[in-house]
């Protein structure tokens, strides 16, 4: 086969990847609005229940991303694989009524806990919701790794095919965010919305198989890397260990960025309200950001050479335009009043006013922080055959110190705080001088 019909073939491969993750995505959001809302109908419609619910879900995210990443690497056929995961989670999804049903017979025996040990009830309550979603969103988790070992062929494409795949997925959960909220949820009911999103990971996990079944596997399964010599001991462990400080500098990162979502949606509450459409607002608009970073990384960043002080001054550049909104917060009351005069009290109007300041205030910030991603992935990942592991770590840490820092933000900072102080404490982790691993 010639190099120009692999190359065809290879484009063509990657578009429907592409195609598949968008909508696995879509799915994604979908089911974390959803079995939110429907657990929190069992469990209470506490902060603390909606906490914990989303850490679970987050953990398992998390999970999913670090095992799987190992297996990607040793496995034959990960293209198979991913349509294997989507073909999980939409079964699961057909299952989610029966699965919560018996979940309420489980919490109905443990709620005399929360008067006399709440600490118990909480923890005994995370566990549940660990359980019930764990299945699902380790899949979910898994995905990213397994298409990434896929499509990344060489060091030259990482940072661009890495940052396709993350931009990709990200803003199909935008448009799943925006389809539940305004939608589906007020149109179909929970249930059916969960069964719209099954079918679509089924219909995701038919197209693999299809498109597995008739291409022509042994040109695109094996992965060239031009054999390098073995750096000495202490030369690999310097690298190591440079390696795990980025890891851990991207978790921090992780914790900064659901402390800045918190404290964003705070301060943005108090002006355009508290109702579904002003959430589903203000989370669109934070997903667009970091479909947007990932893009503008594939594209401008993707083939360069991947250094630590880049990674630096991308983080000091979220924290300083972070900061930069901090004056807008009492501002914002004036702003909205002003323009909701001029353009008219009408609800398109009002909704468009949502995403004009939800933008304003988190629109730089969070494309910056979808620059991180790929790049950090890049740096981590210290050979092209741990190009799944690589990104399941970076996935898992970054998720880790999400479900972190949305504890923190939520129940520590801000309530001890207040939004401005949170922010502007808030540090973020500083570089080592320009090296690359």
């Amino acid at each position: 086969m010639s190099d120009s019909v692999q190359r065809s073939k290879q484009d063509w491969l990657l578009l429907v990847g592409l195609f598949c993750f968008f909508f696995s995505g879509a799915a994604g959001l979908i089911y974390q609005v959803v079995w939110t809302r429907m657990l929190t109908q069992i469990f209470g419609n506490t902060t603390y229940a909606i906490a914990t619910v989303l850490s679970a879900f987050m953990a398992g995210l998390a999970i999913g991303s670090y095992l799987f990443g190992k297996i990607a690497d040793r496995g034959k056929n990960d293209f198979l694989l991913y349509g294997i995961l989507e073909a999980g989670v939409g079964v699961y999804g057909f299952l989610v009524p029966w699965i919560f049903k018996a979940a309420q017979k489980i919490y109905v025996p443990i709620f005399g806990l929360n008067e006399n040990l709440p600490f118990l009830f909480n923890l005994v309550l995370f566990f549940l919701s660990f359980m019930l979603l764990v299945f699902p969103t380790l899949l979910m988790g898994a995905t990213l790794p397994v298409l990434s070992r896929f499509f990344v062929r060489s060091f030259a494409q990482f940072g661009r095919r890495v940052g396709d795949l993350y931009a990709t997925n990200t803003l199909g959960a935008v448009i799943g965010c925006a389809a539940a909220g305004f939608f589906l949820i007020p149109t179909l009911g929970m249930r059916e919305t969960v069964y719209v999103a099954a079918s679509v990971n089924l219909v995701i996990a038919a197209v693999i198989l299809i498109v597995d079944r008739i291409r022509e596997k042994s040109p695109t399964e094996t992965v060239v890397e031009t054999p390098v010599e073995e750096p000495v001991p202490e030369v690999q462990q310097r690298v190591s260990a440079l390696a795990w400080v980025i890891l851990v500098s991207f978790a921090l990162s992780g914790f900064a960025s659901l402390v800045y979502e918190n404290a964003w949606t705070r301060s943005l509450t108090l002006v355009i309200g508290s109702s579904i459409y002003s959430f589903s607002t203000m989370l669109v608009t934070f997903l667009i950001g970091l479909a947007l970073g990932g893009f503008i990384y594939a594209r401008m960043l993707g083939g360069r050479e991947a250094r630590v002080s880049t990674f630096g001054l991308v983080e000091l550049w979220v924290g300083l335009s972070a900061l930069a909104t901090i004056p807008l917060f009492e501002r914002l009351p004036l702003i909205f009043v002003r323009l909701l005069h001029g353009f008219g009290d009408t609800f398109t109007v009002f909704l468009y006013l949502q995403i004009f300041l939800s933008a304003l205030v988190m629109f730089v910030p969070t494309v910056l922080l979808g620059m991180t991603f790929p790049l950090v992935a890049r740096l981590f990942t210290q050979s092209l055959y741990r190009v799944g592991s690589g990104v399941g770590s970076s996935y898992a840490a970054n998720t880790v110190g999400a479900v972190l820092g949305a504890f923190a933000g939520g129940f520590i900072l801000i309530p001890n705080l207040g939004v401005q102080n949170t922010m502007a404490r808030d540090k973020r982790p500083e570089a080592r001088p320009d090296s690359t691993l």
